[in-house]
């Protein structure tokens, strides 16, 4: 079999996500489509394998130099840094003489970190991709001037350097649908509560739109859309095109409902309706989800999307005071927040309340407020996490000091990065709580029970939903293994009982510590 033009990784770091990379299949498709030959390096192994990380970085690149493409892709979140360098290294070691490019989120805040060493990485494409991939291996092949090639950057007399920044596409139809051909697919459709979360659903996330209008200090967002020259940052796909979308991943994947993953998908009410209208029209007959910013609710859209098959709204609450919301940047407020819970629950949704401890500035009084302020909201799922400052993040660049080192980036693999303080630059709270117990105790107090049995109440109240899909035998399967698998359940008696020990733990001896929480 001829070797492929291009070859595009998902990071062995991510091989148990039960999401896919967008950004690998926007790019396949886009390059596919001006004639190149494309694959995609996406080992999925099954979690009874258990395979840990460097069985699956040897697996990479034994395949990465079987296959010995041409071009060979990365994407990098800072968390899979020093996985990719491990196998960047390996392959170059082992002869690889294809050109090696990456590009995601970290490539683009932190292009320096691939030139420390020389002769691993070629090229890092800053910011959107498709575009600049594609003029790259144009270039490259026609062996023109990479000078001429916005939006990269390259090794260049023992440092690096940056051409110009390139301009944001804002028209993004121009992107064939993502290139799920590539992937096995079925491995992302098996049945799971964290697409929707607690719901259990063979499905998956979609993009309707590009960019965020806001200026969040815990994203990254900001940052990586200002590498690019436009003003206009959100763009948006046409409602034709995402429903195309939809109808081949109904008819040829038979999924059961699907995730939009937007940022600000609710930006635009008449998009939002012609979007619900085309979905009735088509009489898709799937189970939706989208997560939104509170300001952009309204009482229309939500009767539109209830209609048209919408359970669950997901929205970032982040915290109940108005002065923290403020140094975050949220660009909303509480009074805001209660009404677009309020909206949600008369329109019978489901809500998901995404909240923060560890904010920055946090004092004892904003923490409380921002519990008590969640008890309010009622929603269906509470998801406490601990504010991490990511690597590009206002946050990150504004407490992180000193920076992180190249081999600290390892950090952000560890499983308890949002359950406890690992780091002490990442402690942002003006308090001296312990934020790590806190965190357990919300986790107790208003998680753990809903985590496991929300999801059997919806299985249970919507019989008839899984009993005609095509995946009924995959989810009777999940369900048993979920809720009476011998393991998991004695793993599950052992958490709560510990669970029930755990109160002198986290508050000693003073029950009144308890209360205030």
């Amino acid at each position: 079999m001829a070797s492929p033009d291009l070859l595009l990784v998902a990071p062995p770091t991510r091989a148990y996500s039960i999401f896919f990379s967008f950004a690998l299949l926007y790019l396949a498709s886009f390059i596919e489509e001006k004639g190149y030959k494309v694959e995609i390096l996406d080992d999925r192994p099954s979690h009874s394998e258990g395979l840990d990380l460097s069985i699956l970085q040897n697996h990479c690149i034994k395949s990465i130099l079987d296959k010995n493409p041409r071009y060979l892709g990365f994407t990098c979140l800072t968390a899979d840094f020093i996985c990719i360098e491990k196998i960047a290294k390996s392959v170059r070691s082992a002869g690889f003489k294809g050109k090696i490019i990456v590009g995601g989120h970290h490539p683009t805040f932190c292009p320096q970190d691939f030139f420390v060493q020389k002769g691993i990485y070629d090229y890092v494409v800053l910011g959107e991709g498709e575009q600049t991939l594609l003029d790259l291996m144009k270039t490259l092949d026609d062996k023109g001037n990479i000078q001429h090639v916005d939006g990269i950057a390259y090794a260049e007399d023992g440092s690096f350097a940056k051409t110009s920044p390139r301009q944001l596409i804002e028209n993004i139809d121009i992107f064939p649908n993502p290139a799920y051909h590539l992937i096995d697919l079925n491995q992302y459709l098996r049945p799971s509560v964290g697409l929707i979360r607690h719901i259990l659903l063979c499905g998956v996330p979609i993009l309707t739109t590009r960019g965020c209008p806001y200026q969040c200090t815990y994203c990254g967002n900001p940052s990586l859309w200002a590498t690019q020259m436009h003003k206009k940052i959100l763009r948006t796909r046409s409602i034709d095109k995402v429903l195309e979308e939809l109808s081949l991943l109904k008819n040829q994947y038979a999924i059961d409902g699907f995730y939009i993953a937007d940022d600000a998908f609710t930006l635009n009410e008449d998009r939002v309706g012609e979007f619900c209208r085309g979905l009735l029209d088509r009489r898709l007959d799937l189970v939706w989800a989208c997560q939104t910013h509170v300001n952009l609710f309204t009482e229309r859209m939500a009767g539109w999307m209830r209609d048209a098959g919408c359970v669950q709204v997901e929205f970032g609450v982040e915290s109940g005071s108005d002065r923290v919301l403020k140094v975050m940047k949220k660009g909303t407020n509480t009074k805001n927040i209660q009404r677009a819970f309020d909206i949600s629950h008369a329109h019978g949704f489901r809500t998901l309340a995404n909240l923060m401890v560890n904010t920055p500035t946090e004092t004892e009084e904003d923490l409380r407020s921002t519990i008590d302020f969640a008890k309010r909201l009622r929603p269906t799922i509470y998801s406490y996490a601990i504010t991490t400052p990511l690597v590009g993040t206002e946050d990150y660049k504004k407490y992180v000091k000193p920076p992180l080192t190249r081999e600290e980036y390892s950090l952000y693999l560890d499983g308890r990065i949002y359950r406890k303080i690992i780091d002490e630059r990442f402690k942002l709270s003006a308090h001296r709580l312990d934020i790590g117990k806190i965190y357990r105790h919300l986790n107790r107090r208003y998680m753990f029970f809903r985590y496991y049995f929300d999801a059997l109440l919806y299985l249970l109240t919507h019989m008839r939903f899984y009993a005609r899909s095509v995946h009924r035998n995959d989810y009777v399967m999940a369900f048993l293994k979920r809720y009476f698998g011998v393991n998991k359940l004695m793993h599950r008696m052992n958490r709560f009982y510990h669970s029930l020990l755990g109160f002198r733990e986290c508050y000693g001896n003073d029950p009144r510590a308890a209360k205030s929480f």
